[in-house]
């Protein structure tokens, strides 16, 4: 698909964006004081920020790589799945987050077990831990994947290489900066991946 020389510059492109993002977890880890900076970002996460990262979370590898693989072999029924996830996301930022942060705040929870044991009582807290596990093997296998994709497709990287590299740069990046660091650079990769896709009509 690419010359060896375009490779090579995708490849240092690539390098270049994750020690970025690297350095970035680092800046913010630096401000970590407390477990509550560090799992729920000290609960000061803005609308905007808010917003964006869910774009970033949402407009993912699934959405990029799968939908639009669809649409184009499916058609444009395909845009239905995608409104699904829209409509929820919407009411998540302008009605539910905030009482949920009040919430949170008050009785000092910071998983969805704490706001099942909460409700429901402490024997909540294992279907939640459970159902969050499945979820989130899912939803974390797809982004090793895509980016394993783009590996593939823009350096000729084996795609098991690729999964197990995408498995260590994310663990790191989130590992070291905590929620708050997820937050910006997912609002980062959110601004990017929505200019981009705006772009890509245009040429």
């Amino acid at each position: 698909m690419f010359t060896e020389t375009q490779n090579s510059l995708l490849a240092i492109i690539l390098l270049a964006y994750f020690l970025f993002l690297i350095v970035f977890a680092y800046l913010v880890n630096r401000r970590v004081k407390t477990y509550e900076d560090y799992s729920v970002a000290g609960r000061t996460v803005g609308t905007f920020p808010m917003t964006l990262t869910l774009v970033g979370t949402a407009i993912g590898g699934s959405i990029l790589l799968g939908y639009m693989t669809n649409g184009y072999e499916l058609g444009m029924g395909q845009i239905w799945l995608g409104l699904v996830a829209v409509v929820p996301s919407v009411i998540i930022v302008t009605v539910l987050a905030t009482p949920i942060r009040r919430l949170g705040a008050r009785y000092g929870m910071v998983t969805l077990g704490d706001f099942s044991a909460l409700v429901y009582g402490k024997q909540a807290r294992v279907p939640t831990a459970i159902s969050m596990l499945f979820a989130y093997c899912a939803i974390t296998g797809m982004q090793f994947v895509a980016i394993a994709t783009v590996l593939t497709l823009t350096t000729g990287l084996d795609m098991t290489l690729g999964i197990t590299l995408s498995w260590i740069m994310l663990t790191i990046k989130t590992v070291l900066g905590g929620l708050k660091s997820v937050v910006f650079q997912d609002a980062l990769h959110g601004t990017i991946q929505t200019v981009g896709i705006f772009v890509l009509f245009v040429v």
